[in-house]
């Protein structure tokens, strides 16, 4: 199942992610996982309202880069552990997905890897059938 990644350009100053996780909070809307990336202002996350999120960015004027499918992969032990991230990759790789960029989270008392791929349907079917457990 995949999960949907929301990207938006923030201002590059202190004090903006601030205002703009406040922002979501006060609307009951929870993330679930934030990267902040070294582009400046650019910052990827997962909700659990997506739908009411974009409605509110847009509402709210931020810039809305993209919103799209990404896939998150049940660690079971250490989020940057190389070996399972290695599985991971070797099965993506074993059957021609292409790793666009991922990321680690914690969410919900687990450790998640979160995966941009070329093809998520390919990527998940392709996990499940090694025994690799997908978050919902």
């Amino acid at each position: 199942m995949a999960l949907t990644q929301i990207s938006v350009r923030l201002i590059d100053r202190p004090g903006e992610l601030v205002k703009f996780t406040k922002m979501l909070h006060d609307n009951n809307i929870s993330i679930r996982s934030i990267t902040v990336s070294q582009v400046p202002g650019l910052c990827l996350f997962i909700v659990d309202k997506s739908e009411e999120c974009m409605n509110l960015l847009k509402q709210k004027n931020y810039e809305v880069i993209t919103s799209e499918d990404v896939i998150g992969v049940l660690l079971p032990h250490n989020p940057s552990s190389s070996e399972e991230i290695e599985k991971v990759a070797e099965i993506l790789a074993d059957n021609r997905v292409n790793i666009d960029f991922l990321y680690s989270s914690f969410i919900k008392k687990t450790n998640v890897l979160i995966i941009h791929v070329s093809d998520v349907d390919k990527a998940s079917q392709a996990l499940k059938s090694k025994g690799v457990y997908l978050y919902k």
